[in-house]
């Protein structure tokens, strides 16, 4: 892994991580409902 990430690079990456969390759990709730 490129270890010269630069910070917008960092961010976009929280972002997606973060994103994929919101979705994962908006599924959970649906199915759970």
């Amino acid at each position: 892994l490129n270890q010269r990430l630069s910070t917008d690079d960092r961010v976009d990456i929280s972002i997606l991580l973060f994103g994929d969390g919101l979705t994962l759990l908006r599924k959970r709730s649906i199915e759970g409902d």
